[in-house]
């Protein structure tokens, strides 16, 4: 039998893990602005473009607490977050795919 700690461990280096992929991907993302947008609207640009990633922090925090305190109210705080901590892989991916959708038709 696995001790608590550990589990504790584990999740938070997993959520760990999906926040540095987040951050990532926002410098990655303005990175490519800075160089392919044209210098009369790169800072409109990148201003949105930094609205959105908040905006999509936001979501993903509200998710995770909804998540947590849904889970929390049946199996305890420690099995919350493991249940909470799936949840927001499953809510990345998902936005991830409606985000290459959404954006096909803007691709060169």
């Amino acid at each position: 039998m696995e001790s608590p700690c550990r589990d504790d461990l584990e999740r938070n280096i997993r959520l760990f893990v999906w926040f540095r992929v987040l951050f990532n991907v926002g410098f990655l993302l303005s990175r490519y602005i800075n160089k392919s947008a044209p210098s009369e609207c790169r800072a409109s640009i990148l201003s949105v473009n930094s609205l959105m990633i908040n905006l999509g922090y936001g979501g993903v925090s509200l998710a995770l607490g909804l998540a947590m305190n849904r889970a929390s109210q049946s199996a305890g705080e420690t099995a919350a977050f493991g249940d909470a901590l799936e949840w927001l892989a499953i809510g990345l991916l998902l936005g991830l795919l409606i985000w290459f959708v959404a954006s096909r038709p803007f691709r060169k």
